[in-house]
Formats: structure tokens, C-alpha cells, sequence
């Protein structure tokens, strides 16, 4: 097959371009600016790095949460709202999270409908895993006095903060360092409970289908840790919904808790204040499997 002579003519035209771009780049310094857009980035990322940690005579976004968090000490360590509220802790002392958003009633808000909601049962044993310093634990021996309460916390630093709580707020409970899932079968087998699990990834092994089916009667929310082993989440949901009333729950991203938790004693605070006091400081998304027992007669009203 022949070639006609406008293939020729565009071939001309693409090797003149060529040569004309050959020849305004080897004008054109343009090695120097990238070099110095790269100078200048690295200019940038410096300065930052120096507001992050003060040293550029700025006061540092680590130092400016210290004075919001004191400044919210200050006006007492009594919880404002939420499920807990009327429940005391003791200042800045918050074991693997935040402590501000626990005072000002936002901790978790993403799950606060599923205790609010189970406000009128009547659980035989309430069992906290994972405890840290007793946010649940002091907070679910106050909603329900007449319960059982166990506390699970492998540190023993918690365990000493969490007791303290209790006797800040007048309340009793057990301790465990430990839990295994037999364990956790024996104690809640043929029981009316309550569970709370929040154990960084453990409870995978300590969730199994055989606990599930002891928790029949009981009801439970697990917070689960895919960012540890991903699928965590998946098997558990699938473990749970044999016997009970499932609904997941995501958590909220701090910048949204910014932006859209409407907290009265921030009104009038910028943007990046009210994160500083309101973050929670997740790794990424989290999950919260909600477990509604189908035997007892609970059911999710959000």
C-alpha cells in the first residue's frame, strides 16, 4: 500500500516541533527552577515542622491543646452530657484516649444512642473489656447500681486509675488482668449482660462463635480494629448475627467533629481550637459491631 504525500507533510511537521522544543528547552534554565521550587518546598516544609513544635517563637499546636485542655479542667471534671453525665474523673487522666471530649459528653457520641437506649434493662452482669482508666466501667456502674460489674485491663496502671474513679464516684466492681474466651463463656452463659469490648484487636480471638452463642441473652458493642487485621469487622459481624440483632457503626473523623458537633461551651471557638479539644485521635476509621439480643427482646430504636 502506497503513501500519499500528506503522510510526508505530517512527518515534516512532527520533526519540526521536535526540533522546536529541543531548542526552547536548552534556552530555557529550567533545571534552576526546579531546583528551586525544590528549595522552596523544602522552605516550607521547615517552617512547618517549626509551628508544629514552637520553635519558630510561635506557640506550638501541642502547647495551644495544653492551655485548652486546662482552661476545660478548670471549669471542673464533672461529665456535661451523654449517657455518663453527673459522672466525675479524675483531671487529665486518660489512658489511650482523650480526655476532653469525655468531660464536654462527646466521647464516642457515635454510639451513645445504643446505651441511651438500653437504659431500662436489667442486666444480671455488665462486663467492660479493655477498661482503661473506667470510662464504661464507673459510668455503667452508676447507670445500672444493681448489676454485677467487671472491669478487664491487662495494665496495671488502668486498673489503679480505674479504681480510683470508682471511689471518685461511689460505685463497686471487680477486677481481671486477663480474660479468656472460655472464661468469658462461663461468665455469661444462661446471664442476662452487658458487654463492652474495646481490646485493640484482641477481641478477634476473644469474640469467637461459641462466645456469641453464650451471649444469647446478652446484649454487646465491640469496637473493632481492622487497622490491626483486616477483616476483623466482617468475621465478627458474621459471628453476631446468628444469634442477635446487628447494626455496624463508623466512627466520625475528627475534622468533622470540628466542623459539625454543636458544643455550647465552644461556641465562638476557631475551627482549629475546637479540633484540638474535640479530636479523638484515631487511626483511621473504626468500627463499632452493635449486638441487640433477638432472645431478650431488644431492638434497635436509634
Amino acid at each position: 500500500m502506497g503513501c500519499g504525500p500528506g503522510i510526508f507533510c505530517r512527518i515534516q511537521f512532527l520533526l519540526m516541533f521536535k526540533r522546536s522544543v529541543e531548542t526552547f528547552l536548552a534556552k530555557m534554565p529550567y533545571w534552576d527552577l526546579l531546583d528551586r521550587w525544590g528549595r522552596r518546598i523544602e522552605i516550607l516544609r521547615s517552617r512547618v515542622n517549626r509551628r508544629r513544635k514552637g520553635d519558630d517563637g510561635k506557640q506550638s499546636l501541642a502547647e495551644r491543646r495544653d492551655q485548652l485542655e486546662r482552661m476545660i479542667l478548670s471549669w471542673g471534671s464533672e461529665i456535661r452530657r451523654g449517657p455518663f453525665v453527673g459522672m466525675s474523673l479524675l483531671p487529665d487522666k486518660a489512658l489511650g484516649s482523650k480526655f476532653c471530649p469525655k468531660i464536654l459528653g462527646v466521647y464516642e457520641r457515635e454510639i451513645q444512642f445504643f446505651f441511651e437506649q438500653l437504659k431500662d434493662e436489667n442486666y444480671e452482669l455488665i462486663v467492660d473489656i479493655g477498661s482503661a482508666e473506667g470510662y464504661y466501667t464507673v459510668g455503667l456502674a452508676k447507670k445500672f447500681p444493681d448489676s454485677r460489674v467487671v472491669a478487664v485491663e491487662p495494665s496495671k496502671q488502668a486498673r489503679e486509675l480505674c479504681w480510683k474513679n470508682a471511689q471518685l464516684n461511689e460505685v463497686a466492681f471487680e477486677q481481671k488482668s486477663e480474660l479468656l474466651p472460655d472464661e468469658l463463656v462461663n461468665l455469661v452463659r444462661d446471664r442476662r449482660c452487658l458487654v463492652v469490648c474495646d481490646c485493640e484487636g484482641y477481641e478477634d480471638q476473644l469474640m469467637t462463635h461459641e462466645v456469641c452463642q453464650a451471649l444469647v441473652r446478652s446484649d454487646c458493642i465491640v469496637e473493632t480494629h481492622d487497622f490491626v487485621e483486616l477483616g476483623i469487622s466482617q468475621r465478627l459481624f458474621e459471628r453476631a448475627r446468628e444469634m442477635h440483632q446487628v447494626e455496624v457503626v463508623k466512627s466520625v473523623d475528627d475534622v468533622s467533629k470540628a466542623m459539625e458537633y454543636l458544643v455550647p461551651e465552644l461556641e465562638g471557638w476557631s475551627l482549629q481550637d475546637r479540633w484540638l479539644v474535640l479530636r479523638e485521635g484515631r487511626p483511621g476509621t473504626m468500627r463499632w459491631i452493635c449486638m441487640w439480643s433477638r432472645e431478650a427482646g431488644a431492638g434497635i430504636e436509634k
